[in-house]
């Protein structure tokens, strides 16, 4: 394809199949140019597509066809064509994608057609001004293209320039960024708690423009292979699986994530541990009694094992209620309770939590002395020789015979029921 002397697109039907391997582009026509192989629309085999059009690509093209092994190897052959580009574009020269290596110079283009236009340019819908470290190394050319003096890894995306004229008419036009670099580590903890005897994941924070084509492990400093430790996987995106973990898995682990530019290097040593679950040294009785105003303490403290870190320990109550407002206090895990009022009666729960599991113990607080309230729902029945008057006392007295040590098989014989109930008192008056 001829234009105006330029041969702008070019390429030899025998080489690679006339596929794209083939083919030649001038510089200026770099990514704009593209030729139509699937013969749509019905165009013939040497169609060809322009993208991006510019006002200055208007003109007298001209599809010439040689053969080189022939002599001559041209004729007067070919077909002519004449672009012309109307709708009075305000751009002489859009952007197109870019793809440049990190660290490395960017332009985008974006001629104005009138020196008296202003030219603004935003990445993905955002005015520069409001991106603070990419406006820091970007600069506007005179002619109104933007230029990155280090292109990052975070710039990647949509440029779209805005040119405006002095009467107000604007025009924009858009093109890509990528930036492309070697696979690298973003993220490395410092250590990491597998809990013992379930299936865990280590992951391998990377970033990788192009895409990651192989990650390798080390643990201890030597090549860590999963295929060759039983109950170890690879997962797709590199991570380690353990089906299973136990402390044949503890050391400290380092990653290395390649693409096709390479590597920009390992990880920091992850220290990895193995979690068991925790223990409780210290339990609160299953049952207490406190009167009212008394100060309760409620003991839970949970077993060291050094060197892991002790576990999470919280209180709560088990019916999900609130523990007593300003008047409770945990020091040491022990839960204590000031001024008991009839509202704190109740289960309350220990739990100690770490990467393993988590174990609890339960606690029950009575309140003995609460104040006075007159019975309520008195009922009578008649009968011919007596009246049954009944009511519901003041306190519902509940206890719970299985938490109560002693009680069992000595005051009330047999345990069958977990709870005795008195819900109500009778009197029974018979005539004489």
């Amino acid at each position: 394809m001829i234009l105006q002397g330029e041969t702008i697109f070019s390429w030899y039907s025998g080489e690679a199949g006339g596929g794209v391997g083939a083919e030649r582009v001038a510089d200026r026509w770099g990514g704009r140019v593209r030729r139509l192989t699937d013969g749509r629309l019905g165009l013939g085999r040497g169609s060809i597509n322009v993208t991006a059009v510019r006002e200055t690509d208007a003109g007298l093209y001209r599809c010439r066809v040689s053969f080189p092994n022939r002599t001559p190897p041209a004729r007067n052959n070919g077909t002519f064509y004449f672009l012309d580009v109307d709708g009075g574009n305000l751009i002489v020269t859009p952007p197109m994608n870019v793809t440049v290596l990190e660290g490395s110079r960017a332009e985008l283009e974006c001629l104005p057609k009138h020196s008296e236009a202003s030219v603004q340019w935003y990445r993905d819908g955002l005015p520069l001004e409001r991106l603070p470290e990419l406006a820091a190394r970007a600069e506007a050319a005179r002619n109104g293209s933007l230029v990155l003096r280090a292109a990052h890894s975070a710039d990647p995306g949509e440029f779209q320039c805005r040119v405006r004229d002095p009467d107000g008419t604007t025009q924009s036009a858009s093109a890509f960024l990528d930036v492309q670099y070697k696979a690298k580590v973003v993220y490395s903890p410092s250590e990491r708690y597998l809990p013992y005897g379930k299936p865990a994941s280590l992951d391998c924070h990377f970033s990788a423009n192009p895409p990651l084509t192989n990650l390798r492990w080390e643990k201890d400093g030597f090549l860590f292979d999963p295929y060759n430790v039983p109950g170890v996987f690879y997962s797709r995106n590199g991570s380690l699986l353990f089906n299973q973990v136990d402390e044949s898995h503890e050391g400290e682990y380092s990653c290395t994530p390649y693409n096709a530019l390479g590597s920009a290097g390992a990880s920091e040593g992850v220290r990895v541990r193995v979690a068991r679950p925790p223990a409780l040294a210290a339990r609160p009785r299953p049952l207490y009694v406190a009167r009212l105003g008394d100060r309760l303490t409620l003991p839970c403290a949970p077993a060291p094992r050094p060197p892991l870190p002790p576990p999470d320990l919280r209180w709560a109550r088990k019916d999900g209620s609130e523990l007593p407002n300003n008047r409770h206090s945990i020091e040491d895990g022990n839960l204590t309770i000031e001024g008991v009022a009839e509202e704190d009666r109740g289960v309350y729960v220990c739990t100690a939590t770490n990467e393993a599991a988590a174990v609890s113990a339960e606690t029950e607080v009575m309140v003995e002395n609460l104040p006075p309230r007159a019975p309520h729902n008195l009922t009578a029945r008649a009968h011919h020789d007596s009246v049954h008057l009944s009511w519901v006392p003041a306190i519902i007295l509940m206890i719970d015979i299985a938490r109560v040590n002693g009680l069992c098989g000595r005051s009330y014989g047999r345990c069958n029921a977990r709870r005795l109930a008195i819900p109500r008192f009778v009197y029974v008056h018979r005539r004489r």
